[in-house]
């Protein structure tokens, strides 16, 4: 996973190995004094099994 921060937006590539990281991630990001936006560029190893 890679993160990139410029002028308050974070930028996220990469994989995660499960679905429900994603959001979890993504809500982190978003409490950061500062982020002012989160272009969400992730993907899963592993397909949601539910």
């Amino acid at each position: 996973m890679t993160v990139e921060v410029d002028d308050g937006l974070v930028r996220l590539s990469g994989t995660v190995p499960q679905p429900g990281l994603l959001p979890v991630i993504v809500h982190l990001c978003q409490s950061v004094d500062g982020v002012v936006d989160v272009d969400n560029g992730l993907t899963c190893a592993v397909a949601d099994q539910s």
